[in-house]
């Protein structure tokens, strides 16, 4: 994981941050006797955020997104009953989260 983040002072009254993150998943196999079946492959997700705050205050507002690329991956095999299911990662979403903290 590789995490990038950086705050701007704007206007000497408000703050700006941008960050970043970087998650990569190398290719794995969901069983422990290696069956073929359950091969997960390498994937990697970025995420990202925008936010703005009062220097000091007690407010933040953040723009962000999850899975910026849209990478469609599975994250998990299982096989219950002689019924193999793959399950697939979240894809791309995105949201504003405002905080306060008094």
């Amino acid at each position: 994981m590789l995490i990038l983040d950086y705050v701007l002072p704007v206007f000497e009254r408000y703050e700006v941050s941008v960050g970043a993150d970087y998650n990569y998943r190398a290719e794995t196999n969901a069983s422990l006797e290696k069956d073929p079946r359950f091969f997960i492959d390498d994937y990697a997700l970025i995420n990202a955020r925008l936010g703005l705050a009062p220097t000091g205050g007690p407010w933040s507002l953040t723009l962000w997104s999850r899975n910026l690329t849209d990478e469609y991956y599975y994250n998990n095999v299982t096989n219950q009953l002689d019924t193999i299911g793959r399950y697939t990662g979240m894809p791309q979403t995105y949201g504003v989260t405002f905080s306060w903290k008094p």
